[in-house]
């Protein structure tokens, strides 16, 4: 849930950013009828070990997994049963929409969803609202914040 005012009137509502399928939606306010737009930044939130871990992320290409070199486009995850590159995570942008997909780059360990079903190496698999993917002993969920 997020706290958001009215730009007009500044009345507070609460929003339920997990039903959203913009990550810039107008809302209109109720009191006043003002036209408001909420930017929200998507995060990948990941947890492991009792720890957790915040990444902002932009359109683009990613590569997720183990001990792999700090650089733009590299997620590296402290779990010994996540791959080198293990995971790649595409996030394009259309119509103020977002597409957000994943591929297991053939590791050993497998990707599951939340339904623990395993990928297919190499195959293209859409996120859907109020999913997680796990690798090793790691969650990944996508959040708008």
């Amino acid at each position: 849930m997020k706290v958001i005012k009215c730009g007009n009137c500044q009345t507070a509502y609460r929003l339920d950013v997990s039903l959203l399928k913009s990550n810039n939606p107008i809302l209109t306010c109720k009191k006043c009828n003002a036209k408001n737009s909420v930017k929200l930044k998507l995060v990948l939130l990941v947890q492991s070990k009792g720890k957790k871990q915040v990444f902002q992320l932009l359109p683009g290409k990613y590569i997720i997994g183990r001990n792999i070199p700090q650089v733009p486009g590299n997620i590296s995850i402290d779990d010994v049963f996540v791959s080198r590159k293990h995971l790649e995570l595409n996030i394009s942008e259309k119509n103020n929409q977002l597409f957000i997909t994943f591929i297991d780059t053939k590791s050993t360990n497998g990707t599951y969803d939340k339904d623990k079903k395993r990928f297919l190496t190499e195959k293209k698999y859409s996120y859907l609202v109020n999913n997680y993917v796990i690798i090793g002993l790691t969650k990944l969920s996508l959040v708008l914040n």
